[in-house]
């Protein structure tokens, strides 16, 4: 159910009409995919690279640019754990992976958007696998 409403979320937050990007639920998403370590969260994000590109003509730099942060988060994770504690330090990353990802036409209101967004999104990620007892890697 978490992936159906994650990807609607995703669908719906690249489709809106707005000046600057907004990736609050895409990067979170992107972010519990790389802890969980499992085959399907490759595909997921290669699906989440093929939504974020479906109103740009640019997949392969969008695919190139996940794949280059799933390996940065996946070294992240090796030495840290995705929980509550750590939060406020992987939403910081996060924005970082935004401006990278925006770094030609971001706005500050863009960019704290974000991170607030950011950090509702993933205490709610957390809060899910606390609930489900999913376990990435420790």
């Amino acid at each position: 159910m978490i992936y159906i409403l994650s990807f609607l979320g995703i669908i719906i937050e690249n489709s809106l009409p707005l000046s600057g990007a907004v990736f609050i639920v895409t990067l979170p998403f992107f972010t519990y995919l790389v802890n969980l370590k499992r085959v399907r969260s490759v595909t997921c994000i290669f699906l989440m690279a093929f939504i974020m590109s479906l109103q740009t003509h640019d997949f392969v730099e969008h695919f190139v640019m996940m794949a280059g942060f799933y390996y940065l988060f996946n070294f992240i994770f090796m030495n840290m754990v995705y929980n509550r504690e750590n939060i406020i330090f992987i939403s910081f990353l996060q924005l970082g992976v935004y401006f990278i990802l925006n770094y030609k036409t971001y706005t500050n209101f863009y960019l704290i958007l974000n991170l607030i967004g950011f950090l509702i999104i993933n205490y709610f990620y957390v809060r899910y696998m606390r609930k489900k007892n999913i376990r990435g890697q420790q």
